[in-house]
């Protein structure tokens, strides 16, 4: 029997300033038990949040208020970028259901 596996996304855009951060830290603190319900809430970049995932969509946008901490200038992000698609490959490669959650999506 050949079975398929259907991912989907789940994508919280939260507005700044309305308890976004406190999602954040609880899908982040729970992903042992997302995983066992088969829902991944991706580690990228290292970050509890998918701020990041914005250098993906507009890799020329303004490094501001939710650029990844450690970009301190715009040749930082050809090697930010790179990091954050393995991130993602590796996230994406599975069969889980996915949860992502940034403020940086509201803009």
């Amino acid at each position: 029997m050949v079975s398929t596996l259907a991912k989907r996304a789940l994508i919280h855009v939260g507005p700044p300033k309305t308890g976004s951060t406190s999602l954040q830290v609880a899908l982040n603190a729970s992903r042992a038990t997302l995983r066992g319900q088969g829902i991944d809430y991706p580690k990228i970049d290292e970050t509890p949040d998918h701020n990041n995932l914005w250098l993906l969509f507009d890799p020329t946008c303004e490094i501001g208020e939710f650029a990844p901490r450690r970009i301190r200038r715009r040749s930082d992000v050809p090697h930010i970028q790179a990091r954050i698609e393995a991130d993602l490959r590796a996230c994406i490669s599975g069969g889980d259901n996915v949860i992502f959650s940034s403020e940086a999506f509201f803009d």
